[in-house]
């Protein structure tokens, strides 16, 4: 027999199923509309979305008992140009309280909307506006946003130019919850980044760490370093430049001296490329390939005109407890670049197209 508390939560439950069903009757749905000011290339440009949702229970403090959410948490900008600004709307706070206004929003560039390859992520620049590069269209990485609840009604699922994170919270059931509005999953898109930070200093040869490891290199190579030396190389004199190593295609990436990107800036743009070799599957944990696959993606380094191949391990990933970074050492150059694990992964999906 259940107790009145037990009968008290079934019904309770199925009156909230009942109202969702109602929400979904018709084709008439929760709605959300999603409004952004931006300087593009020196114009001024505005846009808005609207987006279908689902009620949503949320039991944290401040969110209310039940709100609604959009499987979207990203909407698409094509640009003049072919590319797409991809606005992370709900990436400073998921709380579902509408509206919300954002003086400065996240968001992403694409290099094309209908088919990228190069993701380039302004999360850090677009929050505070440091580290803004002049080589982009978006005056001073600023976008701003309001997200409006709007009365239910009918969504033209043709003029939804939309997508999501995978890694969002939430973000796999919020994926399959776009099958209920007419469209089919579309395939989720895989970009790597392989960031690095870059040091050349003569102190390397006098230091009681470095300086054996380098005199027994008679030509660049990845090696492996434990934390002791890791530690020691973010202490070493010199000016450190941050940066991402350029995608090659297959399994080789491009360090330059310095490599592409590089500033002295922790607040930078990062750029990932788009994977063809491995999918979805074969992502485990966060943001890392299986370690059966990741041969496909990473093994090879192209540096100063040369080929470096190595063990494409990922200590932030593996659990290695020995080694905690990769490190390319040019003992020519007194010039070591650490690799900050990886390549890591970001998966993102969207439609129309």
């Amino acid at each position: 027999m259940l107790g009145r508390g037990a009968i008290a939560i079934c019904a309770f439950f199925a009156v909230a199923f009942l109202f969702f069903a109602i929400d979904q009757k018709g084709g008439v749905v929760p709605r959300i509309r999603v409004d952004i000011k931006t300087t593009v290339d020196g114009k001024q440009t505005s846009s808005e979305w609207i987006l279908p949702a689902v009620w949503r229970w949320d039991f944290r403090p401040g969110a209310g008992l039940r709100s609604v959410q959009s499987p979207f948490d990203t909407v698409y900008l094509r640009l003049p140009g072919g590319e797409a600004l991809g606005v992370e709307y709900e990436w400073l706070g998921d709380l579902l309280l509408y509206p919300r206004d954002w003086s400065r929003v996240v968001y992403h560039l694409l290099d094309s909307l209908d088919e990228p390859m190069i993701l380039t992520s302004y999360s850090m620049p677009a929050q505070g506006g440091r580290g803004c590069p002049i080589d982009q269209p978006i005056r001073d990485c600023k976008v701003t946003a309001q997200v409006t609840r709007l009365q239910d009604g009918l969504v033209d699922i043709g003029a939804v130019q939309a997508g999501g994170n995978l890694w969002a919270r939430r973000g796999p059931a919020r994926y399959e919850e776009i099958r209920q509005f007419g469209w089919t999953l579309p395939k989720p898109m895989l970009f790597a980044k392989l960031s690095a930070t870059f040091l050349q200093t003569s102190a390397f040869r006098s230091d009681p760490l470095f300086g054996p490891l380098i005199g027994k290199l008679t030509k660049p190579a990845v090696i492996g370093i434990d934390g002791v030396m890791l530690t020691r190389f973010e202490t070493l004199p010199g000016a450190r430049l941050r940066g991402d190593l350029v995608y090659r295609g297959g399994n080789m990436w491009r360090a330059d001296d310095p490599f592409v990107g590089t500033t002295d800036y922790i607040d930078r743009p990062e750029t990932s490329y788009r994977l063809t070799l491995v999918d979805q599957a074969d992502v485990v944990g966060f943001g890392t390939i299986r370690r059966d696959k990741r041969h496909l993606i990473a093994g090879s380094i192209e540096y100063m005109g040369k080929v470096i191949e190595y063990d494409p391990i990922d200590p932030l990933h593996d659990d290695s407890k020995e080694i905690r970074s990769l490190a390319l050492v040019d003992p020519e150059r007194d010039t070591v670049v650490v690799l900050l694990g990886g390549p890591s992964i970001r998966v993102i999906w969207k439609v129309n197209p």
